[in-house]
């Protein structure tokens, strides 16, 4: 599973995470205790339906 995190600038910053345990654990546990971290929103994917080229 791929995580992509925006910066301040709002620049992705992609992560990468076993799953779902993992996803979860990664966001309360690490990007919640950044400095500068005011809110966090989470969106799981279930499946990709269409890739743009």
């Amino acid at each position: 599973m791929t995580i992509r995190a925006a910066s301040g600038a709002g620049t992705p910053t992609p992560a990468a995470v076993a799953d779902h345990a993992a996803y979860e654990a990664f966001l309360t546990g690490r990007l919640s205790g950044l400095p500068g971290v005011l809110r966090l929103a989470s969106h799981l994917t279930m499946k990709e339906i269409k890739t743009l080229s």
